[in-house]
């Protein structure tokens, strides 16, 4: 099961092509696990404070899929299909709740609806959803498998996203890549979505697929604007499509692996003329860029000889190419061309039969026949059913290996799961009560200074999920932990004395609050004391309106800007301004701001280190103030000062009032 690429001589012939794989007939073969309740699942990952690109947990259900997408490389890389049991799901779960404190768990598979025991392990996880407020989220749905109980459940904690994926707008061209779906299929789902109150679906096509034609491109929008048409006639309100194209990708290992993409200017006309045709208020069209997509397919179907092209393009400065501004085409056009290759070889060209491909010496188990005879039933838009519903289809996959292939899962409606009537709230449980609220002081110090506010929130949100304190959660579709920060640090500024409030549905004194939290924060992030406060006492950001802050700056600073002008002299003349007009810029628009009349003092500490302590209104950045104050030849990139912010008050009556002090305050 392992690849050594040494152990394998690679002989091309003069126009490019492979001659020869030596040794011939030796094949690296694919290993399965029959039994996945046997393999070992992680269950304490490690956890990004920072947000990640799948922020939740994966958990893995099935394996496999047996539905057979002509396009699909996954489809046939990972038969036969295997599944966890739901017993062994719902302990992987429970074991992992504790350890991760995410909000969604994403029960992953390639067909997620396809799980033959997926309304027992729905039930099953349905207690521990409810009380750790933890949402469910599936992310592979089957257009025509999503029933009305599972579009239900989805929703009972959080309503997270839908994804359709049509991948074609006609019937003919779902036929040619065997997708199996029919459009009464497409629709029927999109209706029980939105029936469910959900008014945002997302759509998944492919453009540049085998046979198409312009008559299969006007389809899409077509199917569209149908959608849309059930969503309103539904639930009478606003419906919203987030539309993604991107051009198909020849993979290997899949009937279509010796067909040619189209070429970047056949895709860029094709994407013409589906955005003039999905001009829409309703819909949001995303088109993956054709460039990034040529070289998907390259290096998909590219041979060794490859492996040169990445190393000078890394070289020529290729970073980060995921990343749509980084992405620079030109440079790796440039990388093949250095090494005598043209990108267009390998991803514009059809691969004629007896050709060897690159990988034919690595055996996935489905056989080369099978694949052949699937590339001439796709060219007859003939459909080959799922083997799981009807009998085998002699892929070859299941020849060495006995594995009991679970059936498919019964579609039959239930007649309980009827369409709940738009408008209608769910019932109140018990963590949305507020029983008592407990004001804290944190500090936030050392590296974490460089977390953003959004990522606080987020450490937080887990670190009480991980702990199972009793806080309470906001009501309606998509609740929220019951806590409050006092005010945004900026990133790169220390904080000594910040502040939160919490609500909890159940009495909790300030000590049990303060043991268990900060068992589940990261370094650098520490509560420090906490009290009891009233519920209906004012928040901290409308209360809290002055601010304190601390900047220290190095010795070889201080002294070459003394040089210039004494900071004395440069406090007398800065406090002595009326106007200091700084330009804040949101949302492409553009506002003069005055902001001298916030900064409240500013004064010297230099008889201990050379630092400024500045008091300043809660709306006024201090590394702004600092740039102001030195004229120029501060630089916050540049000159590395520590920045500390010692206090947040509210000014009340000429006196500082400490956010502890609520009863003052009220």
């Amino acid at each position: 099961g392992v690849y050594v690429p040494s152990h394998f001589q690679i002989e091309y012939s003069s126009k490019g092509t492979i001659k020869q794989i030596l040794p011939e007939k030796t094949f690296i073969e694919k290993r399965i696990a029959p039994d996945l309740n046997q393999l070992s699942y992680p269950t304490k990952p490690v956890i990004s404070i920072a947000e990640s690109v799948h922020d939740r947990f994966a958990l893995e259900i099935a394996r496999g899929c047996s539905r057979g997408c002509r396009f699909c490389q996954a489809g046939f890389l990972y038969r036969p299909v295997r599944e966890r049991s739901a017993e062994k799901i719902q302990k992987i779960m429970k074991e992992a709740l504790p350890h991760t404190g995410y909000e969604e768990f994403s029960l992953v598979s390639l067909s997620s609806s396809d799980y033959s025991q997926l309304e027992l392990l729905l039930k099953l996880l349905q207690k521990e959803c409810k009380s750790s407020m933890t949402a469910l989220s599936l992310p592979s749905l089957r257009p025509g498998t999503l029933t009305p109980s599972i579009i239900s459940f989805i929703k009972e904690v959080r309503k997270t996203g839908f994804t359709i994926a049509p991948e074609a707008g006609t019937q003919r061209l779902r036929n040619v890549i065997n997708k199996g779906i029919t459009e009464e299929d497409i629709f029927s789902t999109a209706r029980n979505i939105f029936q469910r109150g959900w008014d945002l679906l997302k759509l998944y096509f492919m453009i540049g697929l085998p046979t198409e034609k312009t008559q299969d491109l006007e389809a899409i929008p077509a199917v569209c604007r149908e959608i849309i048409k059930i969503g309103r006639t539904v639930n009478k309100r606003r419906i919203s499509l987030n539309v993604s194209v991107s051009p198909f990708v020849p993979k290997p290992h899949t009937p279509f692996q010796s067909l040619a993409q189209d070429t970047i200017e056949t895709l860029r006309e094709k994407e013409t003329l589906l955005r003039h045709n999905l001009r829409h208020s309703s819909i949001k069209l995303k088109c993956r860029n054709p460039e990034v997509s040529c070289l998907e397919a390259a290096l998909s179907r590219g041979d060794r000889r490859l492996a040169r092209v990445l190393i000078k393009a890394w070289e020529l400065g290729s970073r980060f190419d995921q990343w749509t501004e980084q992405f620079n085409f030109p440079l790796w056009q440039k990388a093949f061309e250095e090494n005598n290759l043209d990108i267009s070889f390998y991803a514009n060209r059809s691969i004629p039969e007896g050709e060897i491909f690159p990988w034919a010496h690595l055996s996935t188990g489905v056989s080369s026949d099978f694949f052949s005879a699937e590339l001439t039933k796709a060219y007859q838009e003939s459909l080959t059913p799922d083997c799981r519903a009807t009998v085998c289809r002699g892929c070859g996959i299941c020849k060495k290996e006995k594995i009991t292939i679970p059936a498919l899962p019964s579609l039959e409606m239930d007649n309980r799961n009827n369409p709940a009537p738009m408008g209608k709230t769910r019932k109140k449980s018990n963590l949305g009560e507020k029983i008592c609220q407990i004001r804290v002081r944190f500090q936030k110090k050392d590296l974490a200074q460089y977390m953003s506010h959004l990522d606080l929130m987020r450490v937080f949100t887990r670190a009480l999920k991980r702990s199972s304190l009793p806080i309470s959660f906001s009501q309606g579709f998509h609740p929220l932990p019951r806590f409050s920060l006092g005010l945004p640090l900026p990133v790169g500024v220390e904080g000594l004395a910040e502040y939160a409030d919490f609500i909890f549905h159940k009495y909790l004194s300030p000590t049990d609050f303060l043991n268990q939290i900060n068992k589940q924060l990261p370094q650098g992030i520490e509560v420090l004391q906490g009290k009891h406060i009233p519920l209906k006492a004012p928040s901290l950001f409308n209360s809290i309106n002055r601010t304190s802050y601390q900047a220290i700056i190095p010795t070889t600073l201080w002294q070459e800007w003394e040089k210039i002008r004494t900071h004395e002299e440069r406090i007398t003349s800065f406090m002595a301004q009326e106007e200091i007009w700084q330009t804040k810029v949101k949302k492409g628009s553009s506002k003069r701001i005055n902001m001298r009349p916030f900064i409240y003092s500013i004064h010297c500490l230099n008889d201990k280190y050379h630092a400024l302590e500045m008091s300043l209104d809660k709306n006024v950045n201090p590394f702004i103030v600092l740039e102001f104050f030195y004229k120029g030849l501060f630089n916050r990139t540049e000159n590395n000062l520590q920045i500390i912010r010692q206090g947040l008050y509210t000014f009340s009556s000429g006196k500082l009032i400490n956010p502890f002090d609520i009863e003052k305050t009220i």
